[in-house]
């Protein structure tokens, strides 16, 4: 039996086909963080998300933008702050100075609940070098952003 929750609008989301889109948030912002490490590193840029079913599909949106003062490669991702599950790292470039925005579009499979999560994009150079990762653009001269999407099971 499928759980029964009313949305704001007075919609009984069990009543929703599979598929639906049942509610959805986003933010955009042109926080900055400047890193030289190996480590991921929280971006500033994240969404608070309370699904309104466990049953739900999860899925994210996320563009990040980087700039790299030099050769190497750069890692983003999405990360599940409730379970730590993330998405698979995406970006990286060999080459001199470059700004690069990296798309992420992530299911997130982990978390069968109604409790509040965070999902935010994070940052991390690939390789051990000094070369510094600014996401965006390390002035705020860009903007990233994230979408979830709550989808009815």
């Amino acid at each position: 039996m499928a759980l029964s929750k009313i949305t704001n609008d007075g919609v009984a989301t069990s009543g929703l086909p599979a598929g639906t889109v049942v509610q959805v948030a986003n933010t955009t912002s042109n926080a900055t963080v400047s890193m030289t490490g190996q480590t991921f590193v929280n971006s500033g840029v994240y969404v608070d998300f309370t699904p309104l079913s466990a049953s739900s599909t999860i899925v994210v949106h996320a563009q990040g933008h980087v700039y790299r003062n030099g050769a190497g490669h750069n890692f983003l991702r999405v990360i599940n702050q409730s379970t730590t599950t993330t998405s698979l790292n995406r970006g990286g470039r060999q080459y001199n100075q470059f700004h690069e925005s990296v798309p992420i579009i992530w299911k997130d499979t982990s978390h069968n609940s109604t409790t509040q999560r965070r999902y935010e994009i994070q940052i991390a150079n690939r390789d051990a070098t000094s070369e510094t990762l600014n996401f965006n653009d390390g002035g705020g001269s860009y903007e990233s952003g994230i979408t979830v999407f709550e989808i009815a099971g």
